[in-house]
């Protein structure tokens, strides 16, 4: 199994980094084909395991122009390949 959690992490320290969704994928039935799938974010299944912790705050590097309130959208690009060497991209 496959668990991707996406969070928003906090701006400030004082602030908690806000869950957005998860992705829960069976590696046994995933496609391995070496092309990109969209995956839709989905809320926190209770009854699975707990939720991880999000990564430690880390101060962020605002892009030129990039709205502190700009969010992304609820889709994840995720690349299975056969090497098994993955990658994920969100899109915005």
């Amino acid at each position: 199994m496959l668990e991707i959690t996406l969070w928003d992490q906090a701006r400030v320290r004082e602030e908690e980094s806000e869950f957005l969704g998860e992705i829960l994928i069976e590696l046994e039935t995933a496609l391995l084909d070496d092309e990109p799938h969209w995956y839709k974010l989905q809320t926190h299944d209770v009854s699975s395991l707990p939720l991880p912790h999000p990564s430690p705050y880390m101060p962020r590097r605002q892009l030129h122009g990039e709205s502190p309130t700009r969010r992304l959208q609820n889709i994840v690009v995720l690349t299975l390949p056969k090497d098994g060497k993955s990658s994920a991209y969100f899109k915005e």
